[in-house]
């Protein structure tokens, strides 16, 4: 009888284990973001992080979360991030490349304080930097763009030339040549996250120079706007821009945070957080695109999806070669497909493109 008596209470020790554990994973976790703009944006990158964190909230009763909008600046960034971690909070978000170095400094101040960088590079122990693979959605797009141009010219407005916009460039136009191999695209700096006036007086120029198709990297839908009022087409960045271009928008390119920022509480609560980088895919359903345009026949919608179909089974990633640079020097071998590594430092763009990296 005394055995059986120690032999129940073995074979219940994992569960009162595994109770124990739920018990200690259900102490309230607090999280705050930092955003560069409104968290109030109906579009856009900030947009795109405030969905996500309204999500984890309403999923995770044990999280609270919390947001600081429109910190600019290493000086005011620096200084929330110095009062979130006096405050309490157990995780920061730095949601923007240009928190970097302020993060980086945080996270030295306060090694028990676990901070998620976007598109950052710089390393530390208990910090994570994230990426979504965007390039990605941007070669879908540029297929569709590509079936849809009439004059073979596309248009980009970019924010500043770092490699995380680089590439997608790069990727934009690779897409519009498996359908038109002639084709171009115009870029222009505005040198900026968010600057409505500037994208939209930018776009107005590229059309003007003809360009048909435009896109942006920022967090405004002005250049969507602007291509509708031209009667050319569009493709939106962060969020689904449709209601600001119903007739013109082809698609958009959405990053969807949850499943990230899903996995990475659920890991800190366990314990089990590990620094490092971070790249979300079509295939991790971070990066997404928004319903394409009924205006699309359906033979293109269908030669982008075929291709999605391969960058979600993995099949194939878009930067394989042989590639060659603006002045026609080869970048990338035939049969080479760039990794993570690469990609990161990417400085230059691909022929085809028109403009500067300054």
């Amino acid at each position: 009888m005394k055995n059986r008596r120690i032999r129940t209470a073995l074979a219940l020790l994992p569960l009162l284990l595994a109770g124990h554990a739920l018990a200690e994973s259900a102490a309230p976790l607090k999280m705050d973001f930092v955003y560069s703009g409104l968290a109030s944006n109906p579009v856009g990158w900030v947009h795109g992080h405030e969905l996500a964190r309204q999500t984890l909230q309403r999923e995770m009763p044990t999280l609270k979360t919390g947001y600081v909008e429109k910190v600019s600046g290493n000086s005011d960034a620096q200084s929330v991030l110095r009062q979130l971690a006096r405050q309490g909070s157990q995780v920061i978000v730095g949601a923007s490349f240009n928190y970097m170095n302020p993060v980086m400094q945080a996270a030295k101040q306060n090694p028990d304080v676990i901070y998620l960088c976007a598109s950052c590079y710089k390393q530390a122990p208990n910090v994570g930097n994230y990426l979504a693979a965007t390039y990605q959605g941007r070669f879908i797009a540029g297929i569709l763009a590509g079936h849809m141009s009439k004059t073979g010219i596309a248009a980009y407005v970019g924010s500043y030339p770092l490699p995380e916009v680089i590439r997608e460039v790069n990727a934009f136009l690779l897409g519009i040549r498996t359908v038109n191999p002639q084709a171009t695209l115009r870029v222009v700096w505005v040198n900026t996250w968010d600057d409505p006036q500037k994208e939209m007086e930018a776009a107005q120029l590229l059309i003007g120079q003809g360009a048909d198709v435009l896109t942006a990297h920022n967090d405004s839908a002005s250049v969507v706007m602007a291509a509708e009022r031209a009667g050319v087409y569009s493709v939106g960045y962060g969020s689904d821009m449709s209601s600001f271009g119903p007739k013109g928008q082809l698609t958009a390119i959405v990053q969807n945070w949850a499943p990230y920022f899903r996995q990475q509480v659920r890991a800190i609560a366990a314990g089990t957080f590990k620094s490092g980088d971070y790249w979300g895919d079509v295939a991790d359903d971070v990066v997404t695109l928004s319903p394409f345009n009924a205006a699309i026949p359906q033979a293109a919608q269908d030669d982008a999806n075929a291709m999605l179909e391969q960058l979600r089974e993995r099949r194939r990633d878009v930067f394989v070669g042989p590639l060659r640079d603006q002045g026609g020097k080869e970048v990338v071998a035939a049969g080479v497909t760039l990794g993570h590594a690469e990609l990161a430092r990417m400085n230059y763009f691909v022929e085809g493109v028109t403009g500067s990296l300054q």
